[in-house]
């Protein structure tokens, strides 16, 4: 017999006696049958299993074995209900167990892996989502009881990536977990107590740089302009380092933390524009000045000593010069009256004080209105203007048709603050910042065009201040221009696309030369951008783009050339972007008619849903021109807050039912709405976010390319050096000093290079 008939045999042989194993292995575990059989006696077909355990099966057999559908069924009551594969539970079934839980889903060798649902509804416990060997990992949502939820993702069984927890109590984390702790990226809202905090997380605690939040519930016209808010470094859940407080007042501290508490060098202002700088100690001022507080000055700052005195840079104004309007506020105008003469600085400032103090009234609607501005109503009753806001009533105001573009005028009010972002739309600016900001900005504009007395009596700055309110603020503030900020609806729809957008804008812009070396974008840059991104086209001609840039800001174009040195702002880049979105003409219909990313991201969607009483969405449709007294509202606090998740998710969803096609619209205006946010979406969804990522994309594959091809020529010049050197020492005869002939013998000193080692 050959090896292999022999090892054939063998093969036979092995296999008869693993079939009578197998056999006798169920003969002794089967206790009984009822069911069809094959030719060769094996379970096959339909039948009903009982095992000597207690254990019983019923459904399809194959070849003595359970595959194909069927149930098993455990002694202590527990069952699966599905598909089997040679006797392991796998595939898609249903677990149940004695106590009405059940699992449902895909199984792999006994265990929940892939997609499925497990309730226990003893105690309202549920998981659905996707599972590894038994064990949650992957997407899924979890429900502790009615009111408390986790969605996103696990590992192993624990929260683990991005993910939405709501409590029991209402209070909702949204962010990034690691082994079931907060760690990361994240937002907490504690509805019990009205607070937020937005920022870095570790071990469950805030650490790290963030922003915590207390909302305070308010009248409309509360007499306080803020919430407070702290904006700093964290460490184990405490405020330590360095940060900033906004007090609900209006006051301010910018300073160093320790333990939660004002400790070490700081900056506070009171809510009336007094300032002091100095040493803080557990919450307290080592020094103070020797100068009386009224009662708003002492209530910014409780528990402060004001036992000592001290020599420090103080800004208080108790000479009675006359720049206080009022107990809270103090107008702060000192970089322009360093241009007049000091005799006349007092002059000045109580005339510019008078005439302040005369349209109080007004600047404050014109600044509650503009704050209000792309808000419905507030969670607190809350406004505070941002910078965003101030452009638009700059641009309103058309105090932009000047010489100065509003980059030059935010360089202009920002002197003092070199180191600070001037162009940041997010900064806050509160009613007396506004106020000082008017006079300065008027001062500018207007101090070669007012009239002059004579007889050196009439105030300049004054004249310049009263030129602004009756030529400009009186004739149209509160008209508001633009392409969104208008109506409520449009403004929400479209701050949906601002975070992102946000971004292309400061990757855009390049720093300047000059003090105080902002980065900014002109207007040649932004036509470079979108030729860049393929947007400039037949479906968007330079043309048009131009005429987009012009429609607000005349000095771009005086109908023969031009400007496009122009700096832009990023609310007029953003602007200028949604102006080409409304423009751009190749709209397909099956696009259009995909969704706004106002409702996309279900999971956080959904998970913000539960606090809609605190954090308000959408708008109504009323025109913002119709507002004579405009419900108060946060407009731009953080860029975070643009995107839909914060909005509520019903009020969303009814927006957004505009977005598809609606065939029961009644009205031309919730038509040109409906096309509106469609065009809109189209193209920041489908032609200017694709074409940025795949710019960013190419630019960051050819940084990669530019430092290997580099890196490889400088490991070339270093090989070609070392060879190069190697040659020459290879090449050199060997040479001795006549001294060093004189030490050694010449019989020691090898003649040839045969001699040598």
């Amino acid at each position: 017999m050959s090896e292999i008939g022999e090892e054939k045999a063998q093969s036979e042989k092995g296999s008869d006696s693993a079939s009578a194993e197998e056999a006798s292995l169920s003969d002794f575990i089967v206790s009984h049958y009822e069911g069809t059989r094959d030719k060769t006696g094996c379970y096959d077909g339909e039948g009903q299993v009982s095992f000597s355990g207690g254990n019983t099966y019923q459904g399809s057999l194959s070849k003595g074995a359970m595959h194909g559908r069927g149930k098993y069924t455990w002694n202590d009551g527990m069952s699966y209900d599905g598909e089997m594969i040679n006797n392991e539970i796998s595939g898609f079934g249903r677990y149940q167990w004695k106590d009405k839980s059940f699992y449902e889903g895909e199984v792999f060798n006994g265990l929940r892996h892939g997609v499925g649902v497990f309730k226990s509804t003893e105690h309202g416990v549920s998981y659905s989502g996707q599972w590894c060997l038994g064990k949650r990992h992957g997407r899924g949502i979890m429900h502790y009881n009615e009111h408390s939820w986790y969605e996103g993702d696990w590992v192993n069984n624990n929260r683990h990536g991005w993910g939405v927890r709501r409590y029991h109590t209402g209070n909702v984390y949204e962010g990034q977990w690691i082994n079931d702790k907060r760690h990361g990226d994240g937002t907490m809202r504690w509805l019990t107590t009205n607070e937020s905090y937005t920022g870095m997380w570790e071990n469950g605690v805030q650490h790290g740089y963030g922003t915590h939040t207390w909302y305070l519930n308010r009248v409309p016209g509360s007499q306080y302009p803020l919430r407070n808010e702290y904006v700093g470094d964290f460490v184990n859940g405490l405020r330590h380092g360095h940060g900033k407080f906004f007090f609900a007042s209006g006051a301010v501290y910018d300073g160093e933390w320790e333990n939660s508490k004002k400790h070490g060098w700081g900056k506070f202002i009171f809510k009336n524009g007094r300032v002091f700088e100095g040493q803080f100690e557990n919450d307290h001022m080592i020094d103070y000045p020797n100068l009386e507080l009224d009662a708003s000055d002492a209530s910014d700052a409780p528990g402060l000593t004001l036992d000592s005195v001290m020599e420090g840079k103080l800004t208080m104004s108790n000479d009675g010069c006359g720049n206080v309007l009022g107990p809270n506020l103090t107008i702060d105008i000192d970089f322009i009256l360093e241009n007049i003469p000091r005799d006349q600085r007092e002059h000045e400032l109580k005339q510019v004080t008078f005439l302040m103090i005369r349209n109080i009234s007004l600047l404050r609607r014109v600044y509650s209105f503009y704050s209000a501005l792309g808000h419905d109503r507030s969670p607190d009753n809350t406004f505070v203007m941002t910078r965003f806001q101030f452009w638009r009533f700059l641009k309103d105001c058309r105090l932009h048709h000047y010489t100065h573009s509003l980059a030059s005028l935010d360089r202009s009010v920002a002197h003092c603050n070199v180191g600070e972002d001037v162009h940041n739309p997010m900064e806050k600016i509160l009613l007396r910042e506004f106020l000082s900001t008017c006079i300065i900005i008027s001062y500018i504009l207007f101090e070669g065009q007012v009239n002059k007395n004579p007889d050196g009596k009439a105030s300049i700055i004054a004249a310049c201040l009263q030129w602004l309110i009756e030529e400009h603020l009186i004739k149209f503030s509160c008209q508001v221009g633009g392409y969104f900020l208008f109506e409520p609806r449009r403004a929400v729809t479209a701050l949906a696309y601002m975070d992102r957008s946000w971004q292309i804008f400061q990757k855009s812009c390049t720093k300047r030369v000059q003090t105080p070396h902002d980065s900014t974008l002109t207007m040649r840059q932004f036509l470079f951008l979108l030729q860049d991104l393929k947007i400039i086209g037949n479906n968007l001609p330079t043309a048009t783009v131009l005429k987009i840039l012009a429609v607000d800001d005349p000095t771009v174009s005086d109908g023969e050339t031009c400007n496009m040195e122009l700096e832009m702002t990023f609310l007029e880049f953003f602007e200028a972007v949604v102006g080409c979105a409304l423009q751009y003409n190749s709209l397909q219909e099956s696009e259009t008619n995909a969704p706004s990313p106002v409702n996309l991201e279900s999971v956080k969607a959904s998970s913000i849903e539960p606090i809609k009483d605190v954090f308000q969405g959408v708008t109504n449709e009323s025109h913002v021109e119709n507002y004579y007294a405009p419900k108060s509202g946060q407009f731009l606090q953080t860029l975070s807050q643009f995107t839909a998740p914060d909005k509520d998710h019903d009020s969303l969803k009814e927006a957004n039912n505009s977005q598809v096609h609606n065939e029961e619209m009644t009205s031309p205006h919730e038509a040109e709405f409906s096309n509106w946010t469609k065009n809109l979406n189209f193209f920041f969804m489908h032609c200017l976010f694709p074409a940025w990522n795949k710019v960013v994309a190419l630019r960051s594959e050819a940084a990669r390319s530019k430092a290997s091809t580099g890196e490889s020529i400088r490991m070339q010049r270093l090989e070609f050096e070392a060879e190069r050197r190697w040659t020459i020492k290879s090449n050199s005869p060997v040479t001795s000093t006549a001294s060093e002939h004189h030490e050694v013998e010449c019989s020691d000193v090898p003649k040839s290079s045969d001699e040598l080692p």
